[in-house]
C-alpha cells in the first residue's frame, strides 16, 4: 500500500470512518433521509483524506522584495551602493530578529549574497531594529520583527564585470511563527534586476 504521509494509527482511524460510513449508506436503503445524511459524511470524509490535505498549499506570510535607490542609474564598476531588501509580514505573524544568543534555539533571520555575482558585499549588515515580544520556545521576551523589516545591504560592484542587464541574487533565511503555530525554516531566493554600465 502507498503511504500517506500519516501516522499508523491515523490512516487506520480514517479507513474505519469511511467502512461505517459506507455500511451505513448500504443499510439505508428504505431510509431517504437517512441515504443523503451519510453521502453527506462521506463526502466530508473524502475532504478528510492525505490527498486533499496535501493540496493545501502551505501559508506564506512573509514577503520579500528588494530595491536600488531611487536616484540610481546604470551601476559603475567599482561603485558602491545600498540595497534595500523589505520584508511585508502578514498580521499576526512575525519572524525573529538578527541576532539572537549564540544558546538559543531560535533561528534568527539572516540575509547572504552568494558569491560570483556583479554585486558583492562591502560590508557588515546592520540589524533592522527590532521589538520583543515573549516567546513561548524559550519562555522569555525575544527580539523579532513585525509588520515589516528592511535590511539595508552595503555592496560594491566587482571591478570586472560585463555591462548591461543582470540579476543580483539575495538569499534570507528565517521561520516565520505567530501565536499558534511556527511554520518550518526557509530559505527565500530575492532577485534584483540591475543595469552596469560599459563606462569606467
Amino acid at each position: 500500500m502507498e503511504s500517506t504521509g500519516l501516522p499508523r494509527s491515523e490512516n487506520l482511524q480514517l479507513a474505519f470512518f469511511f467502512r461505517r460510513i459506507q455500511i451505513l449508506h448500504r443499510s439505508a436503503s428504505r431510509n431517504s433521509s437517512c441515504i443523503v445524511f451519510c453521502s453527506t459524511l462521506l463526502i466530508l470524509a473524502a475532504a478528510l483524506t492525505p490527498a486533499s490535505r496535501a493540496q493545501e498549499a502551505p501559508p506564506a506570510p512573509i514577503h520579500w522584495t528588494a530595491a536600488l535607490p531611487s536616484t540610481s542609474h546604470a551601476l559603475q564598476p567599482g561603485q558602491k551602493v545600498t540595497v534595500a531588501l523589505t520584508g511585508d509580514i502578514d498580521d499576526g505573524w512575525h519572524v525573529y530578529a538578527f541576532p539572537q544568543p549564540l544558546d538559543s534555539p531560535i533561528i534568527a533571520t539572516e540575509v547572504t549574497v552568494p558569491d560570483g555575482q556583479p554585486l558583492a558585499l562591502s560590508g557588515e549588515i546592520a540589524p533592522p531594529k527590532a521589538e520583543s515580544l515573549m516567546d513561548p520556545t524559550t519562555g522569555k521576551p525575544t527580539a523579532v520583527y513585525t509588520d515589516s523589516v528592511t535590511f539595508e545591504l552595503p555592496l560594491k560592484v566587482a571591478h570586472k564585470v560585463h555591462s548591461g542587464k543582470q540579476d543580483l541574487e539575495m538569499d534570507v533565511r528565517y521561520q516565520a511563527c505567530n501565536s499558534r503555530l511556527c511554520l518550518p525554516p526557509r530559505t527565500d531566493k530575492v532577485t534584483l534586476p540591475v543595469e552596469i554600465s560599459s563606462h569606467r
